[in-house]
C-alpha cells in the first residue's frame, strides 16, 4: 500500500454565526441604554415652593395593636379617638397632605380583628392612604 507523501487540505472552518449573533446582541444592548441615559441626564428645571413653605419629608408611623386592642404608638398607649387626633396633628405636620403620612399598623395574632379594621376605616375616612398591615413569615 502506497502512502501519499502530500496532504489534502482539510476544510476546518471557524462557525461565524453564533459571534455575529452576539454581536447584534452587544449593538442593541449599547444603544437600548445610551438612549435611556440621554432621558435621565436631560436638564429639567424644578419648581420652587410658594410662599417660603418648605417641602415636607414624609412621616412613618407604626401603630402596635395588643391583644385587647389598645393603641400603641411610640411606646405610648392611646384610645380610638386620642389617636385620630394624634394622626390629625402628624397631617397638621406635612401641611395636611395625606399622601405623606405612612402608617404600618402591627397587630398581636389574637387580637380580633375588629380593631385594625376600625383604624383602616378611620384613616380612609382622613384619607390617609399610605397603610401597611405588617405580618410575618413561616420559617
Amino acid at each position: 500500500m502506497r502512502l501519499s507523501k502530500t496532504r489534502t487540505p482539510s476544510d476546518m472552518g471557524i462557525n461565524m454565526t453564533p459571534m455575529i449573533d452576539i454581536v447584534f446582541l452587544l449593538i442593541i444592548f449599547f444603544m437600548t441604554v445610551s438612549q435611556i441615559t440621554r432621558v435621565v441626564a436631560h436638564p429639567v428645571e424644578l419648581p420652587t415652593v410658594a410662599d417660603g413653605g418648605t417641602p415636607s419629608d414624609p412621616i412613618a408611623m407604626t401603630v402596635n395593636i395588643d391583644q385587647t386592642g389598645t393603641l400603641i404608638v411610640a411606646e405610648k398607649q392611646y384610645e380610638l379617638p386620642e389617636f385620630l387626633v394624634f394622626v390629625g396633628q402628624q397631617l397638621a405636620e406635612v401641611n395636611n397632605d395625606p399622601g405623606l403620612l405612612n402608617v404600618r399598623i402591627r397587630c398581636d395574632k389574637r387580637c380580633p380583628s375588629k380593631y385594625p379594621n376600625q383604624i383602616m376605616t378611620e384613616l380612609t375616612q382622613l384619607n390617609v392612604t399610605q397603610v401597611r398591615i405588617a405580618v410575618r413569615g413561616e420559617r
